[in-house]
């Protein structure tokens, strides 16, 4: 591995500093502390340090190109915003699917009865394992070809922005084996939008 640059180094501690500290207030609204609750705050805590990362490389590097570029170059924090965006993007999106907040088209899913609406959760769990659980496999294997190439200005494999798409989706599937789980173990679900009550009027 070549060397790092300091800045770096640097613009990491700060993000883990700030990101454990917003962290350590958000754990105070936990009540309990099962495992369930202790990984959402870790990949919080996970996503705020990617957050905080990449805007600060880019703060970095807009500053310096129009008011130091006389003085000093920070050619790493185009690289390290990069970076920060790439596993952001499969790291967040792994956590929306944790709290199932992706967004769904329902226009026919809402109108179906509570059996079919639940064989469609479950369908769509399974889907999601297989597809992406092969595509993450495909994503270690190719990403390891990449530990010979180096990036120019951070100095690390091409390997470590390759390794956030395996590492984003194994988390998606573990999080979707739970729903299934949750899903098929499930008595019975409610419709979505079930019809309203008749009221029968008074004559």
């Amino acid at each position: 591995m070549r060397t790092i640059p300091i800045g770096v180094i640097i613009t990491l501690l700060v993000s883990m500093a700030l990101s454990a500290v917003l962290a350590w207030a958000k754990a105070k609204t936990y009540t309990d502390r099962s495992i369930k609750t202790l990984w959402a705050l870790f990949e919080d805590y996970v996503s705020k340090v990617l957050v905080l990362v990449m805007c600060i490389a880019a703060l970095m590097q807009v500053t310096v190109r129009y008011l130091l570029s006389d003085f000093i170059v920070v050619a790493w924090t185009e690289e390290l915003a990069l970076l920060g965006l790439i596993w952001l993007t499969f790291w967040a999106g792994a956590s929306v699917t944790r709290q199932q907040d992706h967004i769904n088209l329902t226009i026919v899913y809402d109108f179906l009865p509570a059996s079919l609406q639940r064989a469609c959760l479950i369908i769509g769990d399974i889907v999601a394992i297989v597809v992406l659980g092969s595509v993450a496999w495909l994503g270690f294997r190719d990403a390891q070809w990449l530990d010979i190439v180096y990036t120019v200005s951070l100095g690390v494999p091409i390997s470590y922005l390759a390794f956030a798409v395996p590492v984003g989706l194994c988390i998606f599937v573990v999080h979707s084996v739970i729903h299934l789980i949750g899903h098929i173990r499930a008595p019975s679900i409610e419709p979505v939008n079930p019809e309203p009550e008749k009221v029968e009027q008074a004559i």
